[in-house]
């Protein structure tokens, strides 16, 4: 807020001087009313900013601030344009087309950020599922598998990874994955939910039948 405050008097002084309203401005003006929590003017900034001085990160900013799917998809397109080694932008693509349903494209952006960046682990595993979703379980095992390996606490991989070793035949994985899950739940120590009492009575259910 602080942070916010400042900037918001330095643009103050800065436009009451009678100065041009450059990029810097702008892109002020924006992380303003981010901080604010007042989109439409960030959205409106970050605008005349972009006018000015495109560039991928704040065509990215800009895609988080819009709700509809379609303008964001051309706004990641175009950061991605501006800089095709950005692997969060690719990332950020990637999952806009996946909502969009554009499966081939989703890949092939997600392909890209994790090639980019493979300790993205969000990335990994929204291959992973991307891969589960086409039918092809043996890439969507090792996109999993690359995603949990980065970061352990994401134990939806090692649930899916369940479901994966079922399709391919090998319940003795199946198996293991479902321990995996079961012995992280009991570690824990929230209090469980309901829906994941419900879960891990269906996966103790089925590590029995395996």
């Amino acid at each position: 807020a602080g942070d916010s405050e400042q900037a918001a008097v330095w643009t103050t002084r800065y436009r009451e001087g009678g100065n041009p309203l450059e990029y810097r401005y702008w892109s002020l003006m924006a992380q303003i009313g981010v901080a604010r929590g007042d989109t439409s003017a960030a959205i409106a900034a970050y605008d005349q900013a972009v006018a000015l001085q495109p560039n991928a990160e704040d065509y990215q900013h800009l895609a988080l601030l819009h709700t509809d799917l379609r303008r964001q998809i051309n706004l990641l397109e175009r950061a991605v344009q501006l800089d095709d080694s950005s692997a969060m932008a690719q990332a950020q693509l990637g999952y806009a087309y996946r909502r969009a349903g554009r499966n081939h494209d989703a890949e092939a952006a997600l392909r890209r950020a994790v090639s980019l960046d493979p300790q993205d682990a969000d990335a990994q595993l929204a291959l992973g599922f991307l891969y589960f979703d086409t039918g092809r379980m043996y890439q969507a095992h090792e996109a999993l598998e690359a995603g949990w390996q980065v970061d352990r606490s994401k134990m939806i991989a090692a649930e899916q990874l369940i479901y994966v070793n079922q399709r391919l035949h090998d319940n003795a994985k199946a198996r293991w994955y479902a321990e995996q899950v079961l012995d992280w739940s009991a570690s824990s120590n929230a209090q469980p939910t309901a829906a994941v009492q419900t879960r891990d009575f269906g996966l103790q259910r089925l590590h029995e039948d395996l």
